[in-house]
């Protein structure tokens, strides 16, 4: 899955952003969530961070 955060204007936001998304089954999220990219399932939603640094890189997926 591929997810892009734009603007009012359709411009790309380069960061830094937190991107929540509802109604996700715990089946869905361990489907399709990216593993080059840290999303989080947490009660029924994803939380998908902006893209860390090398310097501060988290694991891919982690769950609560």
């Amino acid at each position: 899955m591929r997810v892009m955060v734009v603007g009012p204007q359709k411009e790309l936001i380069p960061g830094p952003y937190v991107v929540r998304m509802g109604g996700w089954t715990l089946e869905r999220y361990l489907a399709e969530a990216p593993e080059s990219q840290v999303w989080e399932f947490v009660h029924g939603e994803v939380v998908m961070h902006s893209p860390a640094t090398a310097e501060h890189q988290a694991p891919s997926i982690r769950m609560w």
